[in-house]
């Protein structure tokens, strides 16, 4: 994630999908999301892509960003309470 700021929703983000059990590496765009799964568009079209057992290179204007699958479970907003929460038990 992004720091404090952190990126709440991922549509729209160009990302490296790296497969943590034998390293695979894709590239591709984030065109939808669920609570447990990315869809991505690929040369071969739209493809569902499970956010566990994935790492995540999102790359945005503000630089990249690496984020294990097991982090963005869930849907944005409930990722955005879980952000806020945690800064605010580091105060």
């Amino acid at each position: 994630m992004a720091g404090r700021r952190g990126i709440v929703t991922l549509i729209g983000y160009k990302c490296f999908i790296i497969r943590k059990a034998d390293n695979t590496c894709s590239e591709s765009q984030i065109v939808g999301e669920t609570a447990n799964t990315v869809q991505v568009k690929t040369a071969e079209g739209v493809k569902k892509i499970p956010k566990k057992g994935y790492v995540f290179k999102i790359i945005s204007g503000e630089g990249v960003w690496i984020a294990d699958g097991e982090d963005l479970l869930g849907r944005p907003a409930q990722r955005l309470k879980r952000i806020r929460h945690a800064w605010q038990r580091r105060v």
